[in-house]
């Protein structure tokens, strides 16, 4: 180990116990000589026909020594190039496909997805890399998977060319209070709707502060993330004002959900930074309209953004600062969907303590995403169990089987008794290929069959609204409803 790597670790890193699974690296062979300084055997080369090669004898021999059904981790950076080596693999390693601003990747069966930026320490731990902890906290992808300088500090950091309006951001020196910015984010013909409505009294805005629902979960690729987008979307579909808040710190997938990286447009940081100002980060309907590709559903809420990986080596953004833009994004809005990254036991960014526990503990609702991990389900049975020790009510915690495999051999029901003992169960929602398409389209997700009725029983609670949606029943092909047209031409034939 050179001098230089030496540096790079601290001394509890040095005695962490090294790795014994090796791990591929496709298309991040810049990584290979940093982890492999830390103790990781690592699988790589400059030329993906030679790293795949190398791969199908590493995992050969790997499987003989661990046994026929351990996995072997491996890394992969998504693209073109390697769109045709992700199913021939998936089925005999344990992957994790990295997104990047060009070739974002969504949740998909049978690997998980991981968009970049991150450290690399927390792209290891989400991947279930054993030995993740000896990682330097230094490490870290931009969104295009390059190894970014160790050595580059804070202050080589130059913002993005652009400013007032044109980046995203509301000028808003003469709207002081949250009726005039909720105005501002989502247009005064909003409010004058509401004037006209019984019992208004002519008030233009809103009075009050809004319903929050927080999406959690033990474990990665239960479709959290997918589920919060559907949530905010279908609600501002149905006349609610909406902010949906990417709280996943370290991890935030939504704005490349939306098809959004790279528009320059702020982040919850620069709110942050502008001493808790909500309008210096939010990124309203209408320009999240514009920087969409024209052919995209156009959302009907704004947008707090995850903060960079950059942006958050600064520790600005913290779980207490997000709960605090919560609270603000509460007083021009009728609902805040929160997207949180997944619950751990020691709670390293405070999330729980900082976050969801007050949210909830002032009446804010949360929604439990399982999967079928063992880990995921122990995660999420405790947090519900520490909820519950808590006081949270009851009624507002409820919980939902994600990503459910059609004909899985698994005991649903007692998977559903267990949810049922601590949280109120929304249903199940089940892998549909339909609901993945839409994802990796860009889609909001506002209509999708899979996600829409259970959207809608949660609305019916939080508001009262009615449930539009039909239960989703999968492989039950519905019979498209025929017009009076056809089934004249119908008698017309018969005649």
């Amino acid at each position: 180990m050179t001098d230089s790597n030496n540096d790079l670790l601290t001394d509890d890193r040095e005695l962490a116990a090294p790795p014994t699974a090796p791990i591929g690296l496709v298309g991040l062979h810049d990584l290979a000589d940093q982890l492999a300084a830390v103790g990781f055997d690592v699988v790589a080369d400059p030329d993906l026909k030679t790293t795949a090669q190398l791969l199908q004898s590493a995992v050969r021999i790997w499987r003989e020594e661990a046994g026929e059904h351990e996995r072997m981790p491996v890394l992969l950076l998504n693209s073109p190039r390697v769109a045709g080596l992700v199913p021939r693999i998936q089925r005999h390693v344990d992957l994790t496909v990295l997104g990047t601003s060009t070739s974002p990747v969504g949740e998909a069966e049978g690997y998980r997805g991981y968009q970049l930026p991150g450290t690399v320490r927390d792209i290891l731990k989400n991947a279930g890399v054993e030995g993740y902890e000896a990682v330097p906290d230094e490490l870290e992808l931009d969104v295009n998977g390059v190894l970014l300088d160790p050595d580059r500090g804070w202050d080589d950091w130059e913002p993005t060319a652009g400013g007032g309006s044109g980046d995203g951001q509301l000028v808003l020196d003469e709207l002081p209070t949250p009726q005039d910015l909720g105005d501002a984010v989502f247009g005064v013909s909003r409010s004058h709707q509401r004037s006209a409505q019984p019992g208004s009294a002519g008030r233009l805005g809103r009075v009050g502060l809004a319903q929050v629902v927080i999406s959690l979960s033990g474990s990665g690729g239960v479709g959290k993330s997918t589920f919060s987008l559907a949530v905010a979307a279908r609600a501002a579909e149905r006349d609610k004002r909406v902010v949906l808040v990417d709280a996943n710190l370290g991890q935030g997938d939504l704005g490349s959900f939306l098809r959004i990286g790279g528009a320059g447009l702020p982040t919850m940081f620069d709110a942050v930074l502008e001493c808790r100002n909500l309008a210096a980060g939010i990124i309203t309907p209408a320009r999240l309209v514009d920087v969409r590709s024209a052919g995209l559903r156009k959302p009907g809420f704004a947008l707090l953004q995850a903060p960079s990986a950059e942006e958050l080596r600064t520790g600005r953004v913290t779980a207490a600062a997000v709960h605090d833009l919560v609270e603000d994004a509460r007083r021009i809005a009728d609902l805040v969907v929160v997207d949180t990254q997944i619950v751990e036991t020691d709670d390293p960014r405070r999330m729980v303590a900082d976050l969801i526990l007050p949210q909830l503990g002032r009446g804010a609702w949360a929604v439990a995403l399982a999967g079928l991990s063992t880990a995921g389900l122990t995660n999420l049975t405790r947090l519900l169990t520490d909820l519950e020790s808590e006081g949270i009510n009851p009624a507002h915690v409820f919980s939902l089987l994600a990503r459910m495999p059609l004909g899985a051999d698994v005991d649903h029901d007692r998977l559903v008794r267990t949810l049922r003992e601590r949280s109120v169960n929304l249903g199940t929602g089940y892998v549909d290929d339909g609901l993945q398409a839409a994802l990796n389209r860009g889609d909001t997700l506002a209509d999708q069959p899979a996600l829409a009725n259970l959207v809608d029983v949660l609305l019916n609670r939080m508001f009262d609204l009615p449930v539009i949606a039909s239960a989703y029943h999968p492989g039950v092909l519905v019979e498209p409803k025929r017009s009076i047209w056809s089934r004249w031409f119908d008698r017309r034939r018969s005649a």
